[in-house]
């Protein structure tokens, strides 16, 4: 498949509907209905129909039904790359969206994305992750010229263009 960085976009970490089963104070949902309303519209109005999502990661946290439902509520085609919290059977995402896989090579743009950054991996390829949260941590790559997070609380709530998380990566 080929990409288009100017019509592709990289998010992840929504967890779309945690809030609705999250129970633990020690992994808070990541957004409170009205912020997830939010970060929907927000979704919306950068990504138009036509455009690609690559989807990095921990989608929806609240089954199956949910998971439906949230992806009709989004604009463009996505491509997932499961994360930690995508645990429902690939059966289930595949009939969901574009692509489903554990990582994404996009080797004409010397690119590969993971939920989880890949510290010990190869520098000489570019990654975009999620996983991430919050900025700085033990996990927080080493290299940033080459690493880019794709944690939509990272990125002020909105999808980042793959063509502005490249020029990122080049300018550091």
């Amino acid at each position: 498949m080929k990409y288009d960085p100017s019509h592709t976009f990289v998010t992840s970490d929504h967890h779309f509907g945690l809030w609705k089963v999250n129970t633990t104070p020690w992994h808070p949902p990541v957004f409170s209905q009205a912020e997830e309303e939010e970060a929907i519209a927000k979704w919306n109005s950068v990504v138009k129909p036509t455009d690609l999502v690559l989807y990095v990661g921990d989608f929806c946290d609240s089954g199956e039904d949910d998971l439906r439902k949230y992806r009709k509520r989004l604009n463009g085609s996505i491509v997932l790359v499961k994360g930690n919290h995508d645990k429902l059977p690939d059966e289930v995402y595949e009939s969901v969206f574009q692509g489903v896989h554990t990582e994404l090579v996009i080797e004409d743009l010397n690119l590969v994305l993971h939920h989880e950054p890949d510290i010990e991996g190869q520098t000489d390829i570019r990654q975009i992750y999620g996983h991430i949260h919050e900025a700085g941590g033990l996990f927080c790559p080493q290299d940033p010229k080459t690493f880019f997070c794709s944690c939509v609380t990272r990125n002020g709530g909105f999808p980042v263009s793959l063509e502005s998380a490249i020029a990122k990566m080049a300018s550091r």
